[in-house]
């Protein structure tokens, strides 16, 4: 652990059904399941419109109640400050017990996710207001999720910051708050778990999600667990080093002996959590610490899949470290007072204490225990058990973890014995940059030209870069802009260097001012649809809410959070040292910094540190850098830049390289006056230019031409160690009222470029049309010999068929796309016996799938003709086969056909069928058959079409697949109850036909209704084809109902 001891000195809470500390002891000690309680009076929306009616489940949100605090005099249900008045309560509770000469040296650090309601109401009464929409805004104080902490921290002089990692904040929040304390920068940390403002929004996310569990019940490690839900509170603590309480005497609670953060990185999807990811945690918690504890606080959430990978986790680290036979006691409060998000990881630890104070093991709630628990290491009791008196300690672990992957686990233990001796802080840590060699290395020798001033002339769009990410252009534009800025700058600096990727010690940190863009147009959207006071027609109200707002998908879902502005770079890089978004006043970036680069070191890695401005109603700008730090003290040879200026009518910018000795870095939070010189790389720099207000503007230049201008924020600098000045040839001065500028010591290794307020001028660029041809196909390199075909698949995720939806991988029907085309160029360079050949048609398919093929590798498919016109396929990824397919080829009679008069239907909605467009629907809604059959007709596609191309007169197999597909798709969530938001993999499919399907004909789909058709999770389904009312082929599938991926909440 750190070098001087932290410890616990005070503790403070409100909580569902119990108002102060000692009464939350009861309720664990009872262990009774408390009641929900309505919401309606604290959302004031209009329930008829929000809930779900006649059993659909196209509404926002299906439960509108929680577990919340009592009612208290200074913060009502319906008080739009709640939030902020129930923290800056607690806070002062706390702030009673630190002496009064050591507050002014007080620092706050809160676990707190989304902002207060006050700024949820105010942001959308300005943007419905722009809409002649009346919103009834209560004119309160308005506090952004920064400034949140500097309201419930008045009276406490050090530092204020908020910390976001999803429902692992509070944990990251102590996390700071040790750093803090280890660096000297407070004597005193105050930290608080915050979640008081429930919102409609919030709900809406965990029910598209299919977190929640309609019995209103949590049942953490239980065989009938059904999902998590939601509960109210704040509570806080006092942490200060051990030397310092024990010289004041004061009564400590705990202290902190172990510490681990890890982040899944790419084990699985953001939604799902990684049992590696946790075991990695419990690994670096418990590095230094013998044995196991005698209680395990768990994350314990009710969902399917998170209280299995957190089981298998546990189970995995620490069967090993027990004595044969023995087991560690398991509970998780969420089963008592709900999840309470940010706030959940103070509860546990304030759970943890009084266990630690009353040397007692509380019981849990009674019920059949999840299958893991039959076995091993665990034990989840529902009764009572006192510590034995003979045993000096208690030990107590505590684990959280966020969506996204952000996992933290404290360890907490009686303070039995003094602090060994003093310790003494430095005033500073030295780490090195470690991007200053590359980028000094691709720095030469030249003269640049005049630089106009170009502030207005930015450019309309910001191209990303999406090689190497884990997601595609469709998937990555509907995230948050900010968001997506902080992932493209980091990206670039992974490319720089690559070995941060894949790693276990690389950690992200990012201080902002927030970016929760797409949060607000969730709330918008709520208040839009389903305030009581709006007198807009609902109809109109719909209509604007889906021109102007995002749908409620995944993928907004996601950047909904602020916590994936440094989750998604560890998403998509793969790394798994642990992450936090933290926010505050720009002044608190320094010691937000240097908690970050703390940690990094304690856990032997390096720090990817960076600024955001995210753009809200006081920013006109959004702009993102990262600083990248080994924290192995590693030290780099390297030269360094000089910039000189001199303004006068053609103003000359000269950098020279100069030879320098290796920088070191010093990070401290005294704001020194500073001038910023932010160097990219390769033909990419940034040149700072004072101006004569003493203001910035930073320049970017690709191969010597003007890009774009931003005027960055001075405290986004970094102050390196001061040295000897030194004397440099350099152009004589040419304006007297500005002096040369010496900028070597002050060099940022920063990616920083301004971006535009409006979302969708941003990004990723559309495809230009909706038109794919055979002339530009999917596959490339191909080789064609007469017993083996060969080619490489290319995957274009612009593609307006294949990804019409956002996907992290390559869909089926691409691969089979792929090996059709693959197979046209096999016939005409080898024809079969019999038929011409363009007159063969796939009569037989039957593909199998055995993983998921990625966008980002190479797959290869391959193709072996078999006996007759038969073909064997196989598509190669890693080498490893992630699919294979069999295909039969037939000769068909080209006779003309008489077009036939397509009937008259409806369209089913798209998101029935996971379509974004429209020109991608290709069946009729459900038409009833007697029988207890349901069929549907094919819709010819659109002129322009990609399913257009090909043979002229009949359909490729791929528009079998997916007409049959979206058949499925209709029946699966209309007839069979399987709820759209359900994930299913498809495992294999085929189909036989008769004839080709023409073109001219009326295509139908008939499917009787079965009750056996799930064996387990796997569900199978057969449809026969029709064609002018006669049977023609049938298709089936298999696929798997996989659990819902929203379970790590």
């Amino acid at each position: 652990m750190f070098t001087d001891p932290i410890v616990i000195t005070a503790m403070e809470g409100i909580f569902p059904g119990a108002a102060d500390i000692a009464a939350f002891w009861e309720l664990i000690l009872q262990a009774k399941q408390l009641e929900p309680a309505s919401l309606r009076a604290m959302w004031e929306k209009d329930p008829a419109l929000y809930l779900p009616d006649h059993g659909q489940d196209s509404k926002d949100v299906f439960l509108d109640s929680a577990f919340l605090v009592d009612e208290h005099p200074l913060f009502a249900y319906n008080d739009p400050n709640r939030q902020e008045k129930a923290g800056r309560y607690i806070c002062e509770l706390l702030q009673h017990q630190i002496p009064v000469a050591a507050r002014a040296q007080t620092g706050l650090v809160l676990g707190a996710q989304w902002p207060p309601n006050s700024y949820l109401e105010q942001d959308s009464s300005d943007h419905l207001q722009q809409y002649g929409v009346t919103s009834v805004y209560r004119r309160s104080p308005v506090y952004s999720i920064d400034e949140q902490a500097a309201f419930i921290g008045a009276g406490l002089g050090g530092p204020h910051i908020s910390v976001d990692v999803a429902c692992a904040s509070s944990l990251y929040a102590i996390a700071q708050a040790m750093a803090m304390l280890q660096s000297g920068q407070v004597t005193h940390a105050v930290v608080i778990g915050l979640n008081m403002s429930i919102s409609l929004p919030v709900f809406s996310i965990f029910s598209h999600l299919g977190a929640l569990d309609k019995r209103g019940h949590v049942r953490s490690y239980m065989q009938d667990a059904g999902g998590t839900f939601l509960g109210e509170s704040v509570a806080g603590i006092v942490m200060e080093r051990e030397q310092t309480a024990v010289a004041r005497k004061a009564n400590i609670l705990g202290r902190i002996c172990g510490l681990g953060l890890s982040s899944d990185g790419a084990e699985r999807s953001v939604f799902t959590p990684g049992p590696k990811g946790q075991q990695l945690m419990f690994e670096r918690a418990y590095q230094h610490i013998d044995g196991a504890p005698d209680y395990l606080e768990g994350h314990g959430t009710g969902t399917l899949a998170g209280d299995k990978a957190e089981l298998e986790a546990m189970r995995h680290f620490f069967g090993p470290r027990l004595p044969a036979g023995k087991q560690i006691r398991l509970g998780s409060i969420k089963s008592l007072v709900g999840h309470t998000l940010a706030a959940a990881g103070m509860v546990a630890v304030i759970k943890a204490l009084l266990i630690i104070q009353h040397r007692q093991l509380p019981p849990h709630l009674a019920g059949t225990l999840h299958p893991l628990l039959n076995e091993g290491c665990l034990s989840l009791r529902e009764e009572s058990t006192a510590i034995a008196g003979s045993q000096p300690a208690v030990r107590v672990g505590i684990s959280a973890m966020g969506i996204g992957g952000g996992n933290a686990h404290l360890v907490l233990e009686t303070a039995v014995s003094s602090p060994a001796g003093s310790h003494s802080l430095p005033d500073r840590f030295t780490f090195a940059l470690q991007d200053m060699a590359w980028q000094y290395g691709n720095v030469g020798d030249h003269q640049m030209p005049a630089i106009p001033d170009r502030r207005q002339q930015f450019p309309d769009t910001l191209d990303i870069a999406t090689k190497g990410l884990r997601s595609g252009p469709n998937f990555l534009k509907n995230i948050s802009a900010f968001q997506l800025l902080a992932l493209d700058k980091a990206h670039q600096l992974f490319d720089r260097h690559p070995v941060l990727a894949n790693a276990d010690n690389t950690a992200m940190l990012i201080h902002t001012n927030d970016g929760n863009h797409k949060f607000l147009q969730l709330n918008q959207r709520a208040s839009l649809l389903y305030d009581q006071h709006q007198i807009m027609p609902i109809a109109d109200r719909q209509k604007l809410a889906t021109e102007t707002l995002p749908p409620i998908d995944n993928d907004v879902i996601v950047s909904a959070l602020p916590s994936m502005c440094a989750g998604y770079p560890a998403w998509h890089m793969n790394t798994r040292g642990g992450y936090m978004t933290s926010s505050g006043a720009m002044k608190t970036f320094y010691s937000s910094l240097l908690n970050g680069l703390l940690l990094s070191r304690y856990q032997k890695g390096q720090l990817l540190a960076g600024a955001g401005v995210y753009d809200d109603h006081r920013y006109a700008d959004e702009y993102v850098c990262w600083f990248l730090f080994d924290t192995n003290d590693r030290l780099y040879s390297a030269s360094t830049i000089l910039l000189h200026y001199f303004p006068h009518q053609s103003p000359d910018i000269a950098v020279r390289k100069m030879n320098w000795p290796a920088h070191q870095v010093s990070i401290s939070s005294d704001a020194l006056p500073t001038d910023l010189l932010h160097f990219a790389y390769g033909d990419d720099q940034y040149l700072a230019i004072p101006l004569a207000d003493g203001t910035l503007l930073l320049e970017q230049q690709h191969a010597m031409k003007p890009l774009s201008i931003s005027k960055p924020q001075r405290p986004m600098s970094i102050h390196f160690n001061q040295r000897k000045p030194v004397s440099v040839n350099s152009l004589p001065a040419r304006h007297s009222l500005l002096q040369e500028i010496l900028l070597a010591e002050k060099m940022v290794t920063a990616q920083f470029k301004r971006l535009q307020q409006k979302v969708q001028s941003l990004l990723i660029r559309p495809a230009s049309d909706n038109t794919a041809t055979n002339a530009d196909p999917v596959i490339s390199s191909v080789s064609l010999k007469e017993q083996r075909a060969t080619a490489i698949l290319q995957v274009n995720e612009e593609h307006p068929y294949f990804f019409d939806h956002p996907l992290d991988h390559v869909p089926g029907i691409l691969l089979l796309e792929g090996t059709s085309q693959l197979i046209d160029q096999q016939l005409q360079q080898y024809p079969p016996d019999t038929g011409a050949v363009g007159s063969h048609y796939i009569n037989r398919l039957d593909m199998r799938f055995t993983r998921l093929c990625h966008c980002n590798r190479p797959a290869e498919i391959v193709i072996r003709p078999q006996a007759g016109r038969a073909y064997e396929g196989r598509i190669w990824q890693d080498e490893k086969v992630v699919a294979t397919i069999n295909m039969e080829c037939s000769a068909a009679a080209d006779t003309p056909l008489q077009s036939a008069i397509q009937p008259v239907y409806n369209t089913p909605p798209a998101h029935w069928l996971h379509k974004h467009r429209e020109e991608n629907i290709l069946v009729s809604e459900l038409i009833p058959l007697p029988g207890n059959s349901w069929s549907c007709y094919v819709k010819p596609p659109a002129a322009t079409h990609f399913f257009n191309d090909g043979h002229p007169r009949w359909y490729s197999p791929c528009f079998v697949l997916e007409v049959c597909r979206q058949f499925f798709m209709l029946l699966s969530h209309q007839q069979y109850d399987i709820p759209v938001t359900q994930p299913m993999y498809l495992l294999d499919i085929n189909f036989q036909l008769e004839q080709p399907l023409y073109r001219e004909q009326v295509i139908e789909l008939r499917h009787t209704l079965v009750t056996d058709r799930n064996a387990g999770n796997i569900s199978h389904l057969q449809a026969d084809i029709y064609v002018n009312d006669q049977r023609i082929g049938q298709f089936s599938t298999h696929s798997l109902i996989l659990e819902k991926q929203s379970a790590i909440l």
